[in-house]
């Protein structure tokens, strides 16, 4: 089983140098400065130019869920200040009220246009 275990060892190391290919990638184009806040957040969409969209869907993986999967601390100061922004209806598609029928939650690009008439989405419930 020896070749086997260094097989496996072998894998694992791989695995690890390619996460932290992906975490410096996400640190270093994810991470970008808010129009209007001005804070550093993450970006839902690059596009490898410079751009970037700022926005979340009530799915799973999200921005929201960074914490669940072990990605950022939930203290994380780029993670709060992106969730801060993200459940404000000033800067992401975040309903409440009479339009949600007096519930909160996320809507999406697919559910805040005409397509889903500017109500949330229940599984951001």
């Amino acid at each position: 089983l020896g070749g086997a275990e260094d097989s496996a060892a072998a894998l694992a190391e791989d695995l690890e140098a390619l996460a932290g290919e992906v975490d410096g990638g996400l640190r270093r184009f994810g991470v970008v400065r808010h129009g209007s806040s001005g804070e550093e957040v993450f970006a839902m969409e690059v596009d490898g130019y410079g751009n970037f969209f700022f926005g979340d869907d009530a799915n799973v993986p999200s921005l929201l869920s960074m914490p669940y999967f072990g990605y950022v601390g939930r203290e994380d100061p780029t993670y709060l200040a992106t969730r801060r922004l993200l459940l404000s209806n000033q800067t992401n598609p975040y309903f409440y009220g009479p339009s949600s029928v007096g519930l909160e939650g996320i809507g999406s690009e697919d559910a805040s246009g005409k397509a889903g008439l500017g109500f949330i989405w229940p599984i951001s419930l």
